[in-house]
């Protein structure tokens, strides 16, 4: 360890010399000097005596006052780069040795020539990120604290802040013994709240910060590190953190994507079955992929999203399709902390017996990461953890990152899974939409004015259907329709409209100088066609206005979301190959919304 002190380390030096002085640092010590000042003065009357004691009991108040206020600002003393005594931060003139859960002693030189990481763990109760980051440190001293250079230390920090602990069913120090217990590393005791106070002052509001064995502080907020790079951020600088991204940049610009060396590493060249047997990576390459990130597996709160693949699994294998999922275990980020973060590799194996697909090894966390950082699944406290489904063509041709929503959309004829298929699927559905699907030939239209058309009568014309989500003002394209509508009355172009509001009947008097000419569709019913098929072409439509056109053969041929007339006076019915990339528009625009939906409501079933 470097004895080499920095102003920073000098500084502190000085201050707790001078509490050391004044008798401020260590119960024992002050005891011990009113002790001494007692038995120099046996002759001093009892007055003396309990003035003193009053004197002392304002001071301690004073100064836990003061001190909580030095808290609550937190000022970042020490930064990057920065050179500290180790020592002289983690151990006083009356203790030199850290504590393990078995409350043993660890001596300071067990530290000696380390890269020291202090955890930083608040003691309030129900505190958010405390499980996430403690499973992914864990992980981190598993596969580090053998090498013999690395150690972590616990600072339990805010358990003196007393509202925190109002209504709590458990003391400061139960909480700091029921999480201890957990961990492997060793703690600054629980008794020395000067020492804890002060570490948790100079390094602000830090969760993690990491010290190598020069004394030079490499990460002042190291959470990042842990979460999203685990023990592969070794040796913690900012050079191995570039190198990692660097390499990481490089599987995605190998094109075409090999399957096998994504998920092989120098110590492992296979996947496991649902029994914990080893599979062999080379059968994968000319199979359709999927890459199943999930971070619960508890069948108690199995997922939706599980259960419909363990279905979708089984159809696809029935019909011999090639396809096979890998499932990418994000443990540690599962809301259900007693069940999944805290999950074993045996209970592992032993919920995967219920899954048909392969998975990648539990200890494999490296490469996990790895695959959450290249694919971008989330890996930051506080953000949603969705589950997603990545999917990879044979011989690694495509990546399709949307696979969940996809493969869950439009299930097993959207095989293979890309967006190029789920396109070709809805060109293909479209085509079969008829305009006599979508009413009776009975059905009566009325306008404003009163008068009244069955539905058979628009059989062999050119008919636009104008679905509105909300009632609005009506903008230009609304005024440019009604231009056109009445322009080409009487020609061979002309057309008629049935216009749909989901909300209540227009007071087209209200929104615009003259009403508008065409039908009003009475309020849809629940299980109506006409229900049915607008749910289908605007699922949840995102947006107020969409438009479809049928030909007079009553063939579909515009499907468009807020439409615009343009100087086109053939607009919409026309063939230009448009549709193709309206239905392309359609199916990015329903991923989307069906992302939307996973990211905010819960999953659990």
């Amino acid at each position: 360890m470097d004895t080499g002190k920095s102003t920073v380390a000098r500084t502190f030096n000085k201050h707790i010399e001078k509490k050391w002085k004044t008798n401020e640092v260590g119960e024992g010590t002050l005891h011990k000097h009113v002790e001494n000042e007692e038995s120099k003065s046996n002759s001093s009357s009892s007055y003396t005596k309990r003035k003193r004691r009053k004197r002392k009991r304002k001071n301690n108040r004073n100064k836990f006052d003061n001190e909580e206020q030095l808290n609550t600002t937190t000022p970042l003393v020490i930064k990057i780069g920065d050179t500290v005594n180790l020592s002289d931060l983690l151990f006083t003139k009356n203790r030199n040795y850290l504590i393990n859960s078995n409350r043993q002693r660890v001596e300071a030189k067990h530290l000696s020539g380390k890269y020291v990481v202090l955890y930083f763990m608040p003691l309030t109760p129900y505190h958010d990120s405390l499980g996430t980051l403690t499973t992914h440190l864990l992980d981190v001293y598993s596969k580090l604290q053998p090498r013999g250079d690395f150690e972590i230390v616990l600072v339990a920090t805010n358990d003196h802040v007393s509202h925190y602990y109002q209504g709590a069913s458990t003391t400061p120090r139960e909480r700091f013994r029921e999480l201890f217990s957990t961990m492997p590393w060793p703690a600054i005791p629980f008794f020395d709240l000067e020492s804890r106070k002060r570490l948790e002052t100079i390094f602000g509001n830090s969760s993690s910060a990491i010290i190598d064995p020069r004394g030079v502080v490499l990460q002042c907020e190291a959470d990042p590190l842990f979460l999203r790079y685990g023990a592969d951020a070794y040796p913690f600088t900012n050079e191995r953190i570039q190198s990692i991204d660097f390499e990481d940049n490089l599987v995605l610009m190998q094109q075409p994507l090999s399957i096998k060396k994504l998920l092989a590493t120098p110590e492992r060249d296979y996947l496991i079955n649902n029994i914990g047997d080893q599979v062999p990576l080379d059968g994968l390459d000319h199979k359709v992929v999927g890459l199943y990130f999930c971070p619960c597996l508890d069948e108690q709160h199995e997922l939706h999203t599980t259960k419909t693949l363990k279905k979708l699994y089984q159809e696809l294998s029935t019909n011999r399709k090639e396809f096979e999922i890998v499932l990418v275990y994000t443990h540690g980020w599962c809301d259900h902390e007693d069940t999944c973060s805290r999950m074993v590799e045996n209970s592992f194996l032993n919920e995967i017996k219920t899954m048909p697909w392969l998975a990648l090894p539990f200890k494999d966390t490296n490469c996990i990461k790895k695959l959450q950082r290249i694919f971008q699944h989330p890996q930051e406290v506080g953000q949603p953890i969705p589950v997603k489904l990545v999917i990879i063509g044979p011989h690694g041709k495509f990546i399709e990152p949307l696979g969940t929503y996809i493969l869950l959309s439009y299930g097993a004829p959207a095989y293979p899974f890309s967006l190029s298929s789920a396109v070709n699927l809805e060109l293909e559905m479209a085509k079969k939409i008829r305009l006599e699907m979508f009413w009776d030939l009975d059905t009566v239209f009325g306008k404003r004015n009163g008068s009244q058309i069955r539905f058979s009568q628009y059989i062999g014309k050119r008919i636009i259907v104008l679905y509105q989500k909300h009632p609005c003002e009506f903008n230009d394209f609304w005024k440019e329709l009604r231009a056109r509508y009445y322009g080409m009355k009487g020609t061979d172009d002309e057309f008629e409209v049935i216009h749909i509001c989901k909300g209540i009947y227009f007071n087209y008097d209200k929104k615009i100088e003259a009403p508008m000419p065409w039908f009003m569709h009475p309020p849809l019913d629940r299980g109506s066609n006409v229900k049915k098929y607008i749910d289908h072409v605007w699922p949840g439509i995102l947006t107020n206005c969409g438009l479809l056109a049928f030909d007079r053969d009553g063939s579909v041929v515009r499907m468009k979301r807020d439409p615009e007339l343009g100087d086109n006076m053939a607009f919409p019915f026309y063939q230009d190959g448009d549709m193709e990339n309206e239905v392309l528009l359609h199916v990015r625009e329903y991923i989307k919304r069906k992302l939307e939906c996973v990211n905010k409501e819960p999953e659990f079933s």
